[in-house]
């Protein structure tokens, strides 16, 4: 297939291995359900009216509206205020369990909208059996993945809603990825306001392995108040920002104004390979099955993204 390097670029495939879905299958296929004005009606219907509350009360529904002390621990990266205030506002109107329903019905709307005789075709379900396969092998390397545990103590929709099972495949793999890195975060002493410093530092210094945010531009900003209008702030304060910064400065891995040291740069290499290393573990596929895969999802990746269904990943989603 020549157009398969780029594809597995766009997929997050890894090493010839199904490793994980990355920027690409993963986000579109997720947030569709949140950003698709096909489901507006549906999210309003239970008081979910913006992108925020949704993508909070969504991702932490499976850990069944727990303390937001345990919410903001699964989440990691995010200022614990912001979550706080989301989470009390999506509790307020709604619970775990509507939301849980409310997702599926519209991922299962605006996807067959989107994907329309595709979801029927043969190649659709074995697309779905090879993505469920692949989120099935981590079902026994919970420890520690709180948010990948949650999700997979939810039932597998309907087996026969291929769709449905590539969208709920793409979370499971989605969050298993990201509970990998916040471990390997917090092992290497980078917290959570630290991790966006170094990584927004990396890219600016040119690593290839997020070479793509670059176009986002990304950088390192310790003195912007925070925004609350922008859905992928963080919301850490500046005097926050400006103490993470002093403390990656004081351990030689950003210099005081911000740039990426080469121990910085080693390091977020480092972690950004183990990352990927640990996600792909359960899984030893070959090249083959990876370029099948490749192929078979490729024209639905496309749809999905023309269509708007997926929502726009430069403005909705930042690194983390």
């Amino acid at each position: 297939m020549s157009e398969a390097p780029a594809m597995r670029e766009l997929l997050g495939l890894a090493d010839g291995r199904m490793a994980m879905v990355g920027f690409g299958l993963n986000d579109a296929f997720w947030l569709t359900p949140l950003t698709s004005p096909l489901g507006l009606p549906r999210w309003s219907a239970i008081g979910l009216e913006d992108f925020s509350t949704r993508y909070f009360a969504i991702r932490s529904a499976p850990l069944g509206g727990g303390p937001d002390e345990l919410v903001s621990s699964a989440f990691f990266g995010w200022h614990p205020s912001k979550i706080d205030r989301y989470l009390a506002a999506a509790w307020a109107r709604t619970d775990p369990r509507e939301v849980l329903q409310t997702v599926q019905e519209v991922a299962d709307e605006v996807l067959r909208a989107a994907l329309g005789g595709w979801v029927h075709t043969d190649d659709a379900a074995q697309a779905a059996e090879m993505l469920r396969t692949a989120a099935e092998l981590r079902k026994d390397s919970i420890a520690g993945r709180p948010l990948f545990a949650g999700y997979a103590a939810l039932a597998w929709p309907d087996p026969a809603a291929h769709h449905l099972t590539l969208w709920h495949a793409a979370t499971l793999l989605r969050e298993f990825r990201g509970d990998s890195h916040n471990a390997l975060l917090v092992s290497h002493g980078i917290d959570a306001c630290e991790c966006h410093l170094l990584l927004a530092a990396a890219v600016v210094g040119g690593c290839e392995c997020h070479a793509a945010f670059a176009a986002f531009g990304v950088r390192v900003d310790v003195s912007s108040p925070p925004d609350p209008a922008n859905v992928a702030d963080r919301e850490w304060p500046a005097q926050e920002r400006q103490d993470a910064l002093a403390r990656l400065a004081d351990r030689g891995l950003l210099t005081p104004d911000g740039a990426i040291t080469g121990q910085g740069m080693t390091l977020h290499e480092e972690i950004e390979r183990a990352t990927d290393r640990i996600s792909a573990l359960p899984t030893r596929r070959g090249t083959e099955d990876v370029e099948r895969y490749i192929e078979l999802v490729s024209d639905p990746l496309r749809r999905l993204r023309s269509s708007g269904a997926g929502g726009d990943i430069g403005e909705l989603v930042s690194p983390d």
